[in-house]
């Protein structure tokens, strides 16, 4: 049904539509109950709702109903009857057909069964649920009729307990203390033999969860908002593995007994600063993310293979896994592999975010060929506590992005450069970042954060390490930031906001070699035979010549809020041939543009912005730098649309102002 967005009830008329099998109302933002006739329509199949305050009673004899997204379960009445406002939860069970997913919302409604009900049991084909115990808008903390006893929750828990079939689980709330029972939501967890994902949100008080580990099929773990949560495990594993730390001996020594999940691929722990015990997670493959929250589970994972053993991977696991199971309950499980593979071998992303533990503490071989080989992306962000990345990061050969953000203790960085496979660069919001250090000549340790020479003179630029395949650089508002590697082989995107411009001179002014005719017809100038010439060594910490000019193959440049940027040079940006875009903005200091922009031949779009003596040069027809820019298709000027040559029109001129604003 369309344009109802105003209605609060459908009319009852709609009761009379016995053939009616799909009834849509999504989109019905005041739309708050459904007719109470509504169980006549008994040929219905698929009913979608968003905004419902509860279901109508009766809703449990459509028999034939197999999509219901949205279960809104109903709140008695306040009145001495004490009547359920809406249908209470038992008018589940008789909707067998359900298959997809479901979102039971409301929980904390749901009335005491006098019987045994079980609601979902019989749902065989139901694939994803939502338990959603928080309250919702008509629901206050001080509800006479809201209970917290755990012989409620338990009743509820039973009458909730899924069929095996079940793929998918979150759990949202802990209003009834339900996570902490120590019988029923073992059990009824480890009955999903099937489960694949399973997702724990906004459990404000509960500090322990069962053994996880013991979910054969798990894939994809989530837990978010449970700021007491403190482990993962059952009783056993709270007194045997009660030291936390990961450097006490007590925790190595018991690195090999510690469980561990035989399948995760996926793990995301998100403010939840006391889960400092839990099962290790060796066989994620995708992604890993720790946002506020301990960085121990991770290095007791990393610590893994320790006294020559071994970890298995993915859906391989050791014989020791199975010790605590009877053979019954083994019977259907794989069996381990001959094959071991190394704890993270298979992580391709890795985000750190919040984290108040030392990156350090991260073990030092782990970033080379002997661990986390497969790693592509790694995001640290808001880490400011003592943070010193590990210099191993540098050992990577599979690392392609990093993204360092709002680590405001961070001095300095290790040797990127030596990430052979290292594409793009995103740093922000890092003031107390200088720079990155990195070999002297003959030293062969990585001591020296400055490129300087004995006589304390700075290095020339062909002395000056610089990235060999790095394509897109950003820098934002690291203004301490002068002493890094150059970067001389972009090609996608150059961004710096509110930083030094040093390392951009330095680039522009590195040399070209000079070849003869025969070395010019053997090399190429191709950014990959460029990088295959001039690094013939990892370790090497001084840059030769150069075989095609710096930067030039650049499309993106943008210089934003630097104050003492006075010039740029003219010798280096004759080479930017293949720059597209050129943003200028906030750079008071900035006097004129030079001849050398007529170089500039593939230039499209130079927006100007808040540079007031530029502005004042570039004024079309009329500025001394005018005829150095007049060949540039569009030129936006202070919002200005000073030529439009490529025919863009005023709405996308507009939106290029909008775009590099």
């Amino acid at each position: 049904m369309l344009g109802f967005h105003k209605m609060k009830n459908l009319p009852d008329s709609i009761i009379n539509l016995v053939n009616l099998q799909v009834l849509n109302l999504i989109g019905g933002e005041s739309l708050q109950e459904l007719p109470r006739g509504i169980k006549k329509l008994v040929n219905l199949k698929h009913q979608n709702m968003d905004l419902l305050t509860h279901m109508p009673k009766g809703i449990g004899e459509l028999k034939s109903l197999q999509t219901l997204p949205t279960f809104m379960v109903g709140k008695s009445s306040s009145s001495s009857n004490n009547k359920t406002v809406g249908a209470g939860l038992d008018e589940l069970k008789g909707l067998n057909a359900l298959r997809g997913e479901l979102n039971i919302k409301n929980l904390v409604n749901a009335e005491f069964p006098s019987t045994d009900v079980y609601v979902l049991k019989k749902k065989l084909h139901l694939q994803s649920l939502i338990l959603d115990w928080s309250p919702q808008r008509y629901v206050s903390d001080d509800d006479d009729n809201v209970r917290s006893t755990s012989t409620h929750a338990e009743g509820i828990l039973e009458m909730l307990w899924p069929h095996p079939n079940l793929k998918k689980l979150m759990i949202r709330g802990d209003y009834y203390g339900l996570l902490e029972l120590p019988n029923w939501l073992p059990n009824w967890l480890s009955s999903l033999v099937n489960l694949v994902e399973f997702s724990l949100i906004d459990c404000l008080q509960s500090e322990h969860l069962p053994p996880l580990h013991q979910l054969w099929c798990l894939k994809k773990l989530k837990i978010d908002n449970c700021p007491e949560l403190k482990g993962i495990n059952n009783d056993a594993d709270r007194g045997d593995h009660c030291d936390p730390s990961p450097n006490s001996s007590t925790t190595e020594e018991k690195d090999d007994e510690w469980p561990h999940f035989h399948c995760l691929a996926y793990l995301s722990l998100q403010n939840c600063p006391k889960l400092t015990l839990m099962p290790t997670f060796p066989s994620i493959e995708g992604e890993l993310r720790l946002v506020s929250t301990s960085l121990k589970p991770l290095v007791r994972t990393m610590k893994m293979r320790r006294g020559g053993r071994q970890v298995v991977h993915s859906d391989e696991y050791t014989n020791s896994a199975f010790e605590e199971y009877d053979d019954a309950d083994t019977a259907l499980l794989p069996r381990p592999s001959s094959h071991l593979a190394l704890p993270l071998s298979k992580l391709t992303d890795l985000t750190l975010n919040g984290i108040d533990d030392d990156l350090e503490l991260l073990p030092g071989a782990d970033f080379s060929s002997s661990c986390l080989i497969s790693l592509q992306q790694l995001c640290v962000w808001s880490c400011s506590h003592g943070l010193k990345l590990p210099s191993s990061l540098c050992s990577s050969t599979s690392l392609t992005i990093i993204t360092i953000g709002w680590c405001d203790r961070l001095e300095y960085l290790p040797p990127l450069h030596e990430l052979v496979s290292l594409r793009e660069l995103f740093i922000e919001g890092c003031p107390s970042l200088k720079g990155c250090w990195w070999k002297k000549k003959g030293n062969h340790d990585h001591s020296d954060p400055l490129m300087e020479e004995e006589d304390g003179e700075e290095a020339d630029e062909e002395e000056w390490p610089h990235f060999r395949c790095l394509s897109s650089l950003k820098i934002k508002d690291c203004p301490n930031l002068t002493q890094m590697p150059l970067f001389p082989n972009l090609e996608v995107e150059l961004k710096l906001w509110r930083t030094s411009t040093e390392a951009l001179v330095r680039t522009m002014k590195m040399k070209v070699a000079t070849t003869n005719h025969h070395d010019s017809q053997k090399h190429t100038s191709s950014a990959a035979t460029m990088t295959n010439s001039y690094y013939s060594s990892s370790s090497s910490s001084s840059c030769t010549a150069l075989l095609t000019p710096p930067l030039s193959n650049l499309t993106k440049l943008s210089i934003r809020g630097i104050d003492e940027l006075h010039y740029i040079p003219e010798d280096g940006l004759r080479h930017l041939t293949s720059l597209q875009d050129f943003v200028i903005k906030n750079c008071s200091s900035l006097a004129s543009l030079p001849p050398a922009m007529h170089c500039l031949t593939s230039l499209q779009t130079l927006y100007i912005r808040r540079c007031p003596q530029l502005a004042e040069r570039c004024r079309k027809e009329e500025g001394e730098d005018w005829p150095n820019i007049s060949h540039i298709p569009n030129i936006l000027l202070d919002g200005e649309a000073l030529q439009d040559y490529s025919g863009l029109g005023s709405l996308k001129m507009q939106y290029l102002c909008n775009k590099f604003s």
